[in-house]
């Protein structure tokens, strides 16, 4: 798993390459911390998804955890652009009803400039 983390204005993207599992919890850990401690309003941590390959059922936790850790600090949290198959376990399972996921950037900046990834959080 490779990890990358920029910042835009207010926003975190963390891009997540290859399988995501236990053993690289830590790094995204320490990244997701950076978005939590930094001093900016109105923060936003977007996970870019487009080039992660698989996911455990252990990481799905650990996001579904820090999924709940940011909005208790009002950051909003979502996925853009899961694979297919990422994407038909978040459907079938109804995760996508717990965890926002967006299906591109394009998308999720519209979003975020007209002011509705608020209510998009929000509903999860």
């Amino acid at each position: 798993m490779k990890i990358t983390f920029t910042t835009e204005d207010n926003i975190y993207h963390i891009q997540l390459v290859g399988d995501l599992e236990p053993k690289t919890f830590s790094v995204l850990r320490s990244t997701l911390l950076q978005a939590i401690i930094a001093k900016k309003a109105n923060k936003e941590v977007w996970l870019d998804c487009s080039m992660l390959t698989s996911i455990t059922p252990e990481a799905i936790e650990f996001l579904i955890l820090y999924q709940y850790i940011l909005k208790q600090r009002n950051i909003n949290f979502l996925l853009i652009q899961l694979n297919q198959q990422i994407q038909y376990l978040f459907n079938t399972t109804q995760l996508d009803a717990t965890i926002p996921v967006v299906p591109n950037k394009e998308l999720a900046y519209y979003l975020y400039h007209s002011n509705q990834l608020n209510s998009l959080a929000n509903y999860s």
